[in-house]
């Protein structure tokens, strides 16, 4: 992510290292948790990291000039269609024996895409 803020940047990583754990965390006591009401919370808990380091992108893509923001905003539409055509052409050949995919798949998805597009957007209009 460029941003000016050094802040918004640590921020961020601050947000995807609580995500990351709190998978970990969550898929190590998943079993233990089945049929608890702490289920709901612990399955939450991600998704709030998630929503987290999501805002302080956004507030990182606001700050930028308008010719970065909007390179940003094409590679990040690139990469949710992508993810979309992506997930539901998988949805499809389910139907011919692929295993089901999980929608947990969907951001790391967006995320990777996104991160391969940037630089092509970029290259795009030097």
């Amino acid at each position: 992510m460029e941003c000016h803020s050094p802040k918004l940047t640590l921020s961020f990583w601050v947000y995807m290292a609580g995500y990351v754990i709190s998978i970990i965390g969550l898929v190590m006591v998943i079993d233990g948790l089945k049929g608890s009401p702490l289920l709901w919370i612990a399955c939450l808990i991600p998704a709030f990291f998630a929503l987290m380091g999501l805002r302080q992108v956004f507030s990182g893509i606001m700050a930028l000039d308008e010719m970065v923001r909007r390179i940003h905003m094409e590679a990040f539409m690139i990469s949710a269609g992508l993810t979309t055509m992506i997930s539901f052409t998988w949805g499809l050949l389910e139907h011919a024996g692929l295993p089901p995919m999980n929608a947990t798949w969907v951001l790391p998805m967006i995320s990777v895409l996104y991160a391969v597009v940037l630089p092509l957007r970029a290259r795009h209009y030097k």
